[in-house]
């Protein structure tokens, strides 16, 4: 029998390690302040004991994205002693040729893999429960008590098959909200400005922010920027309304229509309309890049939404942003209010995970396998998993502040495999020891301030949509060009008429309203059902 070693308490590693895979730039948000999880190696009891301390030794085959490890890590060779196990690791070649690759895979049955993860694949996964290639794991999941106690149950059932079953393990979900508005302090401080609270003193800021020199160099300087070609990026001014043109959204009395075609959209696309015009808002929100981060860093713009986690002060890009911005400083904003009514909300997320793992109807002991996951998902285990043992591969300053010891470059040269399988469920609560509790309490706020955006907006569950499928595409790709267009600019805010016309006219909207309504009514009468039996 193989030596069981005892897994450690403590740890993390770069937030660049986290930035890769993770659904919201950093596995990010909590309830506990950094450094709460502590104490030794988590020891399975019970039944799942029984199922990780087989005397006997099992390969598993893991196909899988690997980031930042290399097979055969030491990170590998640890998991591998615990659980006495030996991994076999099938990386996938990336996310070009990544699905491919899967797909061949779950095609041949001699080589199929024990755990498959991917991502999207909704109509292949289907496919793989109906040809009996993917183990029911419902019972595995109230069996063994990590998994099932993290997710919330609109999680799992946003994984749930026809029934309830559970087939597919969620990997990563973001957190219930993970973005904020970002302003540059020091910019207000420079030009003498009060910190915006509504959309008019907003609109004003950045006005000052583009054209009365907040820097004090003269160099060109944008109010407002993000990551481009991305409605989210602009949500400060959906925010007073509750708007968001990318979803079908439920109004109050209880009618599904497409969120882009609300009246009130007309207002939102003036005010960013006129800014465009007065070169208040950067250029690059027209084009896909650069990245997010590089744009946060080149700290050419006074406000934009991204990531509550850049509140880390050990962050990778908050480090990059003050080294190139010497004395900058950044806040976070409440979400901007109406002028009047004072409503507001902040973005929020899809409670459903963007990517799966599945064990595949080849392994030799679905429940041993599910059990080791399973384990490996506790805090204490997430923990050594992702960033190693405290005081080798990462440490806390004397604020309390993560610190890696190990670099992105050191952690594969040397193949420690920081972050081994890290989207084999991904912890965003006090497992995540990279947040200080600033960034916990300001993840908490962003919940409780994005709860009206969530209430009134819809993440499909449903895999057959025939309607949208038939004419979604077209549509986004007429909704972006009329949409951006007016953002930019380069189009007059009337044209927001046209794009109605044509969702009802052409795209059949009323059609695609109907159905949206069908799958929306059907989504919550399976939920209630889900969350009943469930919990039995």
């Amino acid at each position: 029998m193989k030596k069981r070693s005892i897994f450690t308490t403590l740890v993390a590693v770069s937030a660049a390690l986290l930035v890769l895979f993770s659904a919201c730039g950093t596995a990010g948000g909590g309830t506990a302040a950094a450094g709460d999880a502590g104490g030794g190696g988590a020891a399975a009891t019970g039944e799942a004991a029984a199922a990780t301390d087989s005397e006997e030794t099992m390969t598993i085959r893991i196909a899988a994205l690997t980031g930042h490890t290399e097979p055969n890590s030491w990170m590998q060779q640890q998991i591998e002693e615990r659980y006495n196990v030996i991994i076999d690791l099938i990386p996938l070649p990336g996310w070009a040729d990544g699905q491919a690759r899967i797909n061949l895979l779950m095609a041949d049955e001699a080589n199929r893999p024990d755990v498959i993860w991917w991502w999207g694949m909704d109509r292949e996964f289907t496919q793989w429960v109906d040809a009996g290639l993917l183990v029911d794991k419902t019972d595995f999941f109230h069996q063994f008590p990590n998994i099932n106690n993290y997710y919330t149950e609109m999680n799992l059932f946003m994984a749930a098959s026809e029934g309830g079953r559970m087939f597919r393990v969620p990997g990563d979900i973001a957190e219930p909200a993970c973005m904020t508005t970002w302003i540059r302090q020091d910019w207000l401080d420079n030009l003498g400005l009060d910190i915006p609270t509504n959309l008019h003193q907003f609109v004003h800021v950045l006005e000052q922010f583009t054209h009365s020199d907040p820097t004090g160099t003269g160099e060109q300087t944008f109010g407002f920027s993000g990551q481009g070609l991305e409605f989210r990026s602009f949500h400060p001014f959906w925010s007073p309304w509750n708007l968001h043109p990318g979803h079908f959204v439920v109004l109050e009395d209880g009618r599904v229509i497409h969120g882009s075609t609300e009246p009130e959209m007309r207002y939102a696309l003036s005010y960013i309309h006129n800014l465009a015009v007065q070169g208040a808002i950067d250029p690059i929100l027209a084009v896909s890049h650069p990245s997010p981060g590089e744009i946060f860093i080149n700290g050419g713009h006074g406000a934009f939404y991204r990531w509550v986690a850049w509140l880390n002060p050990g962050g990778g890009d908050r480090i990059a942003f003050e080294t190139h911005n010497p004395g900058a400083v950044i806040t976070p904003l409440e979400p901007i209010q109406h002028p009047q009514t004072g409503f507001s909300t902040d973005e929020p997320e899809n409670p459903g995970a963007w990517c799966w793992w599945a064990i595949t109807t080849s392994a030799q002991d679905p429940e041993r396998i599910f059990a080791m996951f399973d384990d490996m998902a506790s805090p204490e285990n997430f923990i050594f998993r992702m960033w190693g043992e405290e005081g080798v591969h990462y440490e806390f300053d004397a604020d309390g502040v993560f610190m890696p010891l190990v670099s992105q470059e050191d952690n594969m040269a040397q193949n420690i495999g920081l972050g081994f399988l890290s989207n084999f469920v991904s912890r965003k609560d006090e497992a995540n020891i990279t947040n200080t509790r600033e960034t916990i309490d300001l993840f908490q706020r962003r919940e409780v301030t994005a709860r009206a955006a969530a209430d009134k907006r819809i993440y499909w569950r449903a895999v057959e949509r025939p309607l949208w499928f038939m004419h979604g595409a077209d549509l986004e790709t007429a909704r972006d060009e009329i949409f951006f267009g007016i953002m930019m600019g380069q189009r007059p805010v009337e044209d927001f008429d046209v794009w109605v016309d044509m969702y009802y006219n052409v795209f059949n909207g009323e059609a695609l309203n109907a159905e949206a309504q069908a799958l929306w009514d059907e989504h919550i009468a399976d939920y209630h059902m889900f969350a009943e039996s469930w919990n039995r």
